[in-house]
């Protein structure tokens, strides 16, 4: 290339870059400003605040083979269904664990306590029977389901 040429490719890169500089027009403004949200909000809630509903037992029997292949036998002493799975993840600050099929056996506490704003655990026990090759299990579950009063 000769130097006429590359001189006018600069000149044309220098053109391109000033017009472009001006297609767009940027403004920027500073405000001092402060959030009014407070760092530290408290609620405080009584056991008189709260109405119990009841509480529901809550189980499930299982088997284990090969340490792999799960069956379900029963849920809430009830017959199971395979083909049809319904699941409740009860979820709040902190979250109830259940296993899954736990899950499945906490269906019935929404079905009978659906307007309830607080399900608490109060206590979780599994039996666990040992067999050749496998095992079958047993877990029970209380939850008190509570509602607001309202004044």
């Amino acid at each position: 290339m000769k130097i006429k040429d590359i001189s006018r490719l600069l000149v044309f890169f220098a053109l391109l870059v000033l017009i472009s500089s001006c297609a767009s027009l940027t403004r920027t403004s500073k405000v001092k400003s402060t959030s009014m949200t407070p760092d530290y909000v408290r609620f405080d809630l009584y056991n008189d605040d709260f109405e119990l509903l009841g509480e529901v037992e809550i189980s499930y029997d299982a088997r284990k083979y090969l340490g792999i292949f799960n069956y379900l036998d029963s849920l809430n002493n009830e017959y199971v269904e395979p083909r049809i799975i319904e699941k409740v993840n009860i979820e709040g600050m902190y979250d109830i664990s259940l296993n899954k099929f736990m899950k499945r056996a906490a269906v019935k506490v929404i079905e009978e306590f659906p307007g309830a704003d607080y399900y608490v655990p109060l206590y979780s026990k599994m039996t666990v029977q040992q067999m050749f090759l496998g095992r079958r299990y047993n877990e029970k579950m209380i939850i008190r389901a509570y509602k607001l009063k309202q004044e």
